[in-house]
């Protein structure tokens, strides 16, 4: 019996044995055999960059390959380096490659159209090494350099190339524009277009008035001949997988075909393609008319608008930007709240204040407002009021000449009621929220 147990004892240590060699050679292998792309991780990350970019006022990036490949051409050159224990972060740069060339020359290499001329290609690139995309994020957020490479709103395209060290990752990051070229991405949870601008700094910038949109039989979507642009429109009845977004300046158009499956503005979320059945209208002779304003709604009857003191709201405006403020110190139900410009007969409603709002305007918090300005006058946002603790929307689409806010009145509506006439030269405007 002795014997036997001798025999099991040695057969176990020879099991045990056998299994350490095993998990070893694995192991082994595992880091001789290079270090694999975590595709997850990379569509992850897109996910939140745009995520932060839609919060911030920016528009979305569309993935390209061509900035892929540049992300990942550094990333597995860096890759001799890690796990970056022996580098001294002072002298090391981790955005210059074998040949001493930063990302902007690489793009030059591969083609990447310039604006103008040579030298203006408008790229950059941000990396970082950790275990999660919660942490890059915060990482790159606490640096000025990367958080202007990440809210740059010209930007319009990204590349990612993410690789996976045991439980870390090392991720590059493409940003980049071209001249003429504006992508389009959809929002299947929302059934939702966001179409882009460009907004680069240079003067051959495109940026579009009006769009249309087609199927792939060639079927336009709508009944109105142009729609006039916003970064944001519900995707037409009778869309298909694949769609045609035709842009316009009134001067020139941009086309841009759409793979609704390929191009999600959140990759990383669940894939819904919407089904409509195409509507069958007629293919149109494409033209480039004027903007034509917003018709305006009925007249509400007039109640005699509060101007100063305390109030729910306060609206703040000057040359920089206008800003709704909650001063309440409660959350309100603003959704039906809207600006009328009477000289523009334009109504500007909580779809259009609020558009990228992560906030419910059903409960908007105290403390949180929503700002426009014009992206002509300055690429950045504006200083926010002391009193206000967060942005939660802001729109910077408006044109120079479209600051409505600067001369004449508009006006302050709650639904159908009148709340507030606001005089472009008081600079303030203070009102109530109707109480049901």
């Amino acid at each position: 019996m002795r014997n036997f147990w001798r025999q099991m004892s040695l057969v176990g240590i020879i099991v045990l044995i056998t299994m350490v060699l095993v998990s070893g050679q694995a192991s082994l292998q595992d880091e001789i055999s290079g270090y694999p792309r975590d595709e997850a991780f990379e569509l992850e990350l897109i996910t939140q960059l745009n995520q932060r970019r839609i919060r911030d006022g920016r528009v979305p990036l569309a993935r390209n390959a061509d900035l892929d490949y540049l992300a990942f051409i550094q990333a597995e050159y860096m890759t001799q380096y890690m796990p970056f224990t022996q580098v001294d972060a002072k002298t090391f740069d981790y955005h210059i490659d074998a040949f001493g060339e930063d990302v902007k020359r690489r793009a030059d290499f591969i083609g990447w159209p310039a604006y103008g001329i040579p030298g203006q290609t408008y790229v950059s690139e941000i990396a970082a090494y950790y275990p999660s995309v919660d942490a890059m994020m915060d990482f790159w957020n606490s640096s000025l350099e990367h958080r202007t490479s990440i809210y740059q709103y010209g930007y319009r395209e990204v590349g990612v190339a993410v690789l996976r060290y045991r439980d870390w990752r090392l991720a590059y990051v493409v940003f980049g524009g071209r001249p003429a070229v504006l992508p389009v991405l959809y929002w299947p949870d929302r059934n939702m277009l966001f179409l882009t601008a460009d907004q680069s700094p240079f003067p051959e910038r495109f940026v579009p008035a009006q769009v249309q949109i087609y199927n792939d039989q060639g079927i336009r979507l709508h009944d109105n001949e142009w729609l006039v642009w916003t970064p944001r429109m519900p995707l037409p009845a009778g869309a298909t997988n694949n769609i045609t977004v035709v842009y316009t300046n009134g001067n020139s158009e941009v086309v841009t075909d759409v793979d609704l499956s390929q191009a999600r503005v959140f990759p990383s979320e669940p894939l819904v393609i919407a089904t409509a059945a195409p509507t069958q209208r007629p293919l149109p002779t494409i033209v480039r008319p004027t903007l034509t304003p917003t018709v305006p709604p009925p007249t509400p009857t007039a109640t005699m608008p509060p101007v100063t003191g305390i109030y729910d709201m306060r609206v703040e405006y000057n040359g920089q930007s206008l800003t709704i403020v909650n001063q309440s110190g409660h959350p309100l139900d603003i959704e039906p709240l809207a600006l009328f410009i009477p000289n523009l007969n334009t109504v500007l409603d909580s779809d259009w204040l609020g558009l990228y709002s992560e906030t419910s305007l059903t409960n908007f918090p105290s403390g949180y407002c929503i700002q426009v300005w014009s992206y002509e006058a300055s690429y950045y946002a504006p200083p926010m009021p002391d009193d206000c603790v967060l942005r939660a929307s802001g729109r910077s689409i408006v044109r120079l000449n479209q600051r409505f806010w600067l001369s004449g009145e508009f006006e302050m509506r709650y639904g159908e009621k009148l709340i507030a006439s606001c005089r472009a030269s008081a600079g303030v405007c203070a009102f109530d929220i109707p109480k049901e």
